[in-house]
């Protein structure tokens, strides 16, 4: 069960990510709202791709340092957040409030305070024993 833990928390996160989305639009009008989803898209992307690389078995099974629980978490959550800063500004759907370099700023900042703490809360020896 402690191995699954993780997994869950990666989607319970994205499940309030989700939520948020469809009960209201509010990320193109209020600037917290849309830093609050960029943090936890962030966090769940970080979280997940810790389960994926070193609990689900997909890469070998090995015990993780906490450096690199670290790393992982905050490289996967930065790659997800600029991909989808270049998702946003390919696709004409970024409606920044304020100039777009300061809002594009803003949520890589929220993506990469989101892989902070999901490298710090992933480095807790219990989600790998």
């Amino acid at each position: 069960m402690r191995k699954s833990r993780l997994l869950f928390l990666s989607f319970l996160f994205f499940i309030i990510l989700i939520a948020f989305y469809f009960v209201s639009a509010a990320f193109w009008d209020m600037r917290w709202f849309d830093s609050s989803m960029h943090f936890l898209g962030g966090l769940s992307i970080g979280l997940f791709s810790l389960w994926v690389w070193f609990v689900s078995g997909l890469f070998g099974r090995n015990t993780p340092s906490k450096k690199e629980v670290f790393v992982a978490a905050l490289v996967f959550s930065m790659l997800a957040g600029i991909w989808w800063e270049f998702f946003e500004f390919a696709n004409g759907i970024a409606r920044p409030i304020g100039s777009y370099p300061l809002d594009t700023f803003n949520d890589v900042l929220a993506d990469f305070i989101g892989g902070i703490v999901a490298g710090v809360w992933g480095g807790l020896r219990s989600f790998y024993e």
